[in-house]
């Protein structure tokens, strides 16, 4: 074995014991390589990889799922796809940015630009950025009192007839609900922005 192959692999392991792969992981690797290539038989060896496929996708794959970060978005409850896509994509981002998900300016090199910068506007929209813009479209509704302050009293027919804006607060709808369309509709866009990067690039989300 040449020294050269004999320091390229010394480096790989170093590299691998510095790396951020969780405790689990990195005993894997060490037993791969320390215990199970250093000292199984060949026959056995080459068995375990005829048979490692089924392993990895029918048995390890059950009980330890690879996409549990995703499945984990996706409530038990029913959800209309309005709800189920945005969360799904940007799931996605977060964890292909987040330290503790692929980490991808931790594990590859991203200076392209504008890439870079679009990637990380739409990050922190994804993280913080929208349900913060959420909270505001919500803050901008009208303060209203019980349903029942609503309507008028029931007519001789059993009837109720529901009260105008401005006969019930004496303020028209634009003036009531002018700011919350305004911030919604601009929500929207910008929810429409960061889904429609993430699908024109998809196919750069790996690392």
């Amino acid at each position: 074995m040449s020294n050269k192959f004999v320091k390229t692999f010394k480096d790989m392991v170093l590299n691998f014991e510095e790396s951020k792969m969780s405790k689990w992981s990195k005993f894997k690797f060490w037993f791969s390589i320390y215990v199970w290539e250093a000292y199984m038989p060949g026959w056995l060896t080459s068995h375990w990889y005829g048979v490692r496929p089924f392993y990895y996708n029918q048995i390890s794959s059950r009980i330890w799922p690879r996409q549990k970060w995703l499945t984990k978005t996706i409530p038990r409850t029913w959800a209309d796809k309005v709800t189920l896509i945005p969360d799904l994509l940007y799931t996605c981002i977060i964890h292909y940015v987040d330290d503790d998900g692929e980490d991808c300016f931790g594990t590859i090199i991203i200076d392209r630009e504008p890439y870079k910068t679009e990637l990380l506007e739409c990050y922190n929209w994804a993280k913080t950025g929208r349900k913060e813009f959420e909270e505001k479209v919500n803050q901008a509704l009208p303060k209203t009192d019980s349903w029942e302050s609503f309507f008028k009293e029931p007519d001789e027919n059993g009837y109720r007839i529901m009260f105008s804006c401005e006969d019930r607060t004496g303020k028209t709808h634009e003036e009531l609900y002018g700011e919350h369309n305004r911030l919604e509709k601009e929500f929207y866009q910008l929810d429409e922005k960061y889904m429609t990067w993430i699908v024109k690039n998809v196919r750069t989300l790996w690392c």
